[in-house]
């Protein structure tokens, strides 16, 4: 070989080696970035959890409108229209962060919520990391709204043989992440962790056999609100603790306005690319 072609070759040689050099130095250098977004957000679920351990929860609810219908010369409400908004914990502490303002819709006008409690022992998920992040804690949450007539989700009667009815609003969907364990509600994927943290909430409520939460190291414990009847123009707040959950009328001057702006700016900031 002479001396200009082996030339050639130890350059191309050498180039090769820098190149490779600058992708492992660029893909370890991404993996550590990775590495610490994922540690940084373990860490702030975490504190999540800390923060809402045992804590009450608490909603606002106001009735928007209602469609009347007249039957048999009388007039029924047919339709209510509630805003909603969950806080991140009782409204009475600092930390009562608004989760954002929701539109439902019930039959009639009267009105039962749910809630759950979810009790795990210091023993849960002892052999899987994400699973063990709820290990000693108790989470509360807001499950249903159901109006006059309707049957809970899960519910098979003979009239009903579906096990959902469309009258009755779930604020626990399998496909959103609950807005108590959203960390970065601005964005709209979730992130690993909130991911793996929704699976397993859901996993568990979704379970028709309750044994396997039990022999998992969970208790379940499902509240139910008295029935309350609305009126147009009316707020109220459901308080969930837990022993039980209420419904009671709140007179909170400008509330329902201060919930429809919120509404909106949110409607607005979802326009926005």
């Amino acid at each position: 070989m002479n001396p200009f072609a082996r030339f050639l070759l130890t350059i191309l040689a050498v180039g090769i080696a820098l190149n490779l050099a600058i992708v492992l130095l660029a893909d370890r250098k991404n993996w550590n970035i990775e590495e610490k977004n994922r540690t940084d957000t373990r860490a702030a679920l975490l504190a999540r959890l800390d923060l809402i351990n045992g804590h009450f929860r608490q909603m606002h609810l106001a009735v928007e409108k209602q469609e009347i219908q007249e039957i048999e010369s009388e007039s029924r409400v047919t339709k209510s229209s509630l805003l909603v908004r969950p806080y991140l914990l009782g409204s009475n502490t600092a930390a009562s962060t608004s989760l954002g303002v929701r539109e439902i819709d019930i039959p009639g006008d009267v009105l039962t919520l749910t809630g759950v409690s979810l009790d795990f022992s210091r023993q849960y998920g002892v052999h899987t990391e994400d699973a063990g992040i709820f290990a000693g804690r108790r989470l509360l949450f807001f499950r249903e709204a159901r109006g006059n007539g309707a049957v809970a989700i899960g519910t098979a009667t003979s009239a009903n043989p579906q096990p959902e009815q469309p009258n009755v609003y779930s604020f626990l969907h399998e496909a959103e992440m609950p807005a108590i364990l959203r960390l970065f509600p601005k964005q709209k994927q979730a992130t690993y962790f909130e991911l793996q943290l929704r699976r397993e909430i859901y996993g568990q409520l979704g379970d028709p056999n309750p044994q396997h939460a039990l022999d998992a190291g969970l208790t379940i414990h499902t509240h139910e609100s008295k029935p309350v009847r609305l009126e147009r123009g009316r707020t109220y707040i459901a308080t969930l603790t837990q022993d039980e959950l209420t419904i009671t009328p709140d007179t909170t001057f400008g509330l329902l306005r201060g919930m429809q702006e919120e509404l909106a700016k949110q409607k607005e900031d979802a326009l926005k690319p």
